[in-house]
């Protein structure tokens, strides 16, 4: 396990397949094609070939992803990725600070909760307020949280409004708000929004 929601299992040996790939209690989302596990069973023979790192995350995790970036503040991270996967009630707590001193030491940092409940008719993520201080922190932010998904939504909302279904992910990526699915994932986005208030998301099936 790496962690409370991921568990790794390298390829120790000259192989393209791994055996041996325990999975403990609870759900599991293969990383890279979002296929489903039941837990408490072991996987043989799974498809490993140098460049897929066998990697699975348990069914509930919320998963805050920054912009892809070499070092700390490289990019700005104005806009927050929510990796989620669904399954029953699920909570994180996303710890933030400058990155580069120890004034967290004296209490400059942040920290800011999502819970996500999710069962056959809706997913309900409420994105808690970012509370606590710390230089550089930002005052407004974009969320695109991404839930893996079989079915597609009928409706996306946000504060129980209704928002905009596009039809391609390039048509998403350029609007300020709506939704996309494909591949067994819809995708989310929020306009601005300040980082002291609490949103809701939900996904009505």
């Amino acid at each position: 396990m790496s962690g409370e929601w991921l568990l790794v299992a390298p390829v120790y040996q000259n192989s393209y397949s791994r055996n041996d790939i325990y999975l403990p209690e609870g759900y599991w989302y293969d990383y890279w094609d979002s296929t489903i596990y039941p837990g408490n069973q072991t996987l043989n023979d799974y498809d490993a070939p140098l460049e897929k790192l066998p990697l699975f995350v348990k069914g509930g995790a919320i998963i805050p992803m920054y912009p892809e970036m070499l070092y700390d503040n490289e990019v700005s991270a104005d806009t927050l990725t929510l990796d989620c996967y669904p399954y029953n009630q699920s909570s994180f707590m996303l710890y933030e600070d400058d990155g580069l001193t120890r004034e967290h030491r004296t209490g400059s940092f942040a920290k800011q909760t999502f819970t996500m409940d999710a069962s056959s008719e809706s997913i309900v993520l409420n994105i808690g307020e970012s509370i606590g201080t710390y230089n550089g922190k930002y005052e407004n932010r974009v969320y695109t949280p991404q839930f893996h998904i079989i079915n597609e939504p009928e409706e996306v909302t946000i504060d129980r409004m209704v928002i905009t279904h596009y039809g391609s992910y390039e048509e998403w990526t350029n609007a300020i708000q709506g939704w996309y699915f494909g591949n067994n994932v819809a995708y989310i986005k929020t306009p601005l929004i300040p980082t002291d208030t609490v949103i809701t998301i939900e996904l009505l099936f």
